[in-house]
């Protein structure tokens, strides 16, 4: 979660784009030793708004399925 005064790297939308800072795309990806990654983790939200509700829980298929 984001406080005051804290950079904010992306942003993903309900039913919208996604927003990334390439500067932090370009670091992430050249440091993947440190365990972040602002693309990986704003489509992560994106799986998650598949059902249309922002709830940590991306759609998942009956369990007979």
């Amino acid at each position: 979660m984001q406080g005051p005064g804290l950079p904010i790297y992306g942003q993903s939308i309900l039913r919208g784009p996604v927003v990334l800072v390439w500067d932090t795309v370009l670091r992430d990806a050249a440091h993947p030793e440190r365990g972040h990654n602002v693309v990986y983790h704003e489509f992560g939200h994106k799986l998650d708004m598949l059902d249309g509700c922002v709830d940590g829980t991306p759609p998942l298929a009956e369990r007979g399925q």
